[in-house]
């Protein structure tokens, strides 16, 4: 059905008829109708399954999205135009945030003691 909606988009390009583009939205909106329709009863039984796996699979399948970096401006005004100056842009503020504690051996004191060794309550 879908090669058939091609095959009728490229008709009306090729002709540049009223006629046959009304036959293609009419068909176009059947086609939406009877794919959403198909949708819902395919995840009616996914639903209703007793096949957990394919429940969780498609729930993944339908959640998963491509996950980008937006483009970042640099501190002069202007938009980073690959992934290495966005790279070194991200670097840059993070190092403005965070800083290396010094290294040392002494570890600090605690004043107050987490374990009580007097037994005075019994």
């Amino acid at each position: 059905m879908i090669k058939h909606k091609g095959k009728l988009c490229g008709k009306y390009k090729r002709t540049n008829l009223k006629a046959v583009f009304l036959i293609h939205n009419q068909f176009a909106r059947k086609l939406k109708k009877s794919i959403s329709e198909a949708r819902s009863v395919f995840e009616e039984s996914v639903a209703h399954s007793e096949n957990r796996k394919k429940l969780y699979k498609y729930i993944r399948s339908s959640l998963s999205s491509k996950v980008t970096v937006p483009l970042l401006q640099k501190d002069d005004g202007t938009f980073c135009g690959s992934q290495s100056e966005s790279a070194e842009v991200l670097h840059d503020s993070f190092s403005k945030v965070h800083s290396i504690e010094p290294k040392s051996d002494h570890m600090p004191e605690i004043l107050i003691p987490r374990i009580r060794t007097d037994v005075k309550d019994v």
